[in-house]
């Protein structure tokens, strides 16, 4: 495995050093198993081509601003802690044959690897370069701000590699506070609940949990054997050792129809990303009755990573500050997308407006107090989820005003963004994990399926079904 040296007297923060593992630092240890691995996967698409030694360089510029992603886990100790190697280093490899299938070690061991790694490859004209952070370390909000630092460093040193770099201030002093979350100020309507109220709801969430996406028939996979083995213009797909990752980019024209589509179909004020749930609530539920036509009521949970960072986390370098929302359906409510729409927007909606998320934190900061039960919970054989589905949003969209823009898109030194794609790491019974994300006025969806559940061929089909899905919603605001 290739690395890029970091010089260690230019690493921020060192002074904070070590800092304890937070509450659901140590959830994200604990639930790396080696079929379904705790990494977040970003890949963007590139036009141009890249100034390799400046590109090193900047890599290196930036980790050493963000010290979460080059900290190793010390567990020797009572309790685990992060540690800043006297050598820390980023794991690089350049002109790799894929961007779907990392050409690194499968297995993740924090204790002797710091939480990034990085590798680019070619496809004729087009530039893929993957990053993949362990979710203990970050989480994509934490891991855009690296590439903030990453490409202004690349963009400077492209076009004057003498001049002395300018980078914005960072506030590393919030790594101390990353464990730490702020409920919502009450209100006459505010949702009140004891700790003995949220153990007995955490009780029924582990123990009732929902129906999986199924498992093909083979009756299911030899009628769709037509399906053709390369996706349309935009698409991919591999098989890496345990997971299928797919993307695809809708053109302006079609990300254009889509957005008509919602606003014409607004309701109750919901959002794009309701509207994505909404969708993929009912493509699993054809999928699943398909695949069992006895099936008839079932209930599926979603669950939303939800970004818990405040105004004051603004200026902090990458860390994971992410709790966990769900969003739950039947299979009756299913069957009308309006109805449906207008259940998951009340839904998220309360997710945003008392900070949900932080439930499942909170609850989780209990139960690390007993750390063998709390890895009995973590590693039980079953479904906590139906399917992770990430919003990602305008993906890049802050980045317009630190670099030139041509035809909409975003120009870093000698390189032009194409598309950008996220995969949130899935686990035991979640069997597909969804990334939503805009770039140049495009509308990316990047999936992962798990390929213990399914074969290259199925997870296609699945694919393909949720690609249709979002053509035909224009149709839905008719």
């Amino acid at each position: 495995m290739s690395f890029i040296s970091i010089d260690s007297t230019f690493i921020r923060a060192r002074e904070l050093y070590p800092l304890p593992l937070t509450a659901m630092e140590q959830f994200w240890l604990w639930d790396d198993v080696t079929t379904h691995p705790k990494r977040f996967r970003v890949v963007i698409e590139f036009s141009g081509s890249p100034c390799v030694t400046s590109l090193e360089k900047s890599i290196g510029v930036a980790a050493s601003r963000h010290p979460m992603l080059i900290s190793r886990v010390d567990s020797t100790g009572l309790c685990p802690q992060w540690v800043l190697p006297e050598e820390p280093k980023v794991g690089w490899l350049w002109n790799t044959y894929s961007w779907t299938q990392s050409p690194f070690p499968h297995d993740w061991d924090l204790s002797t690897e710091g939480g990034l790694r990085i590798w680019g490859s070619r496809n004729g004209d087009a530039l893929n370069l993957c990053f993949e952070t362990h979710h203990s370390a970050s989480d994509a909000l934490g891991l855009r701000q690296f590439l903030r630092d990453l490409f202004l460093a690349y963009d400077q040193l492209v076009k004057d590699p003498d001049r002395p770099l300018e980078l914005p201030t960072l506030d590393y002093y919030r790594l101390t506070h990353r464990g730490e979350f702020l409920r919502p100020a009450p209100t006459e309507d505010s949702r009140s609940t004891t700790t003995w109220e949220k153990i007995v709801g955490a009780y029924h969430f582990h123990f009732r949990g929902p129906a999986p996406i199924a498992a093909p028939s083979s009756a299911s996979h030899s009628e769709s054997s037509h399906v053709p083995t390369a996706l349309a213009a935009g698409g991919a797909l591999e098989n890496e050792r345990n997971s299928h990752f797919f993307r695809h980019t809708f053109d302006r024209s079609e990300t254009a129809a889509i957005d008509d589509a919602h606003s014409k179909y607004n309701i109750a004020n919901s959002t794009l990303n309701d509207a994505a749930i909404a969708l993929l609530m009912q493509v699993i539920t054809d999928w699943n009755i398909v695949q069992d036509t006895a099936i008839r009521k079932q209930r599926y949970r979603i669950l939303i990573p939800t970004d818990l960072r405040t105004l004051r986390d603004s200026r902090a370098p990458a860390a994971n500050r992410l709790g966990f929302g769900f969003v739950v359906s039947t299979t009756e409510e299913c069957r009308n997308f309006g109805q449906l729409l207008s259940s998951i927007q009340s839904q998220t909606q309360a997710i945003r407006k008392y900070r949900l998320g932080l439930d499942f934190v909170e609850i989780f900061g209990v139960l690390t107090s007993y750390p063998k039960f709390a890895r009995w919970i973590i590693r039980r054989p079953r479904c906590l989820a139906t399917a992770v589905l990430t919003n990602m949003g305008d993906a890049l969209g802050r980045f317009r005003k630190l670099f030139e823009v041509v035809d909409e898109k975003i120009k870093i030194g000698d390189l032009v963004v194409e598309s950008f794609a996220g995969y949130p790491p899935l686990r035991p019974k979640t069997h597909m994990g969804v990334g939503l994300s805009r770039c140049s006025g495009r509308l990316t969806i990047g999936v992962i399926f798990d390929s213990t559940h399914f074969t290259s061929e199925q997870a296609e089909e699945l694919h393909q079904q949720w690609v249709q899905a979002w053509r035909k919603l224009p149709a839905c605001g008719e």
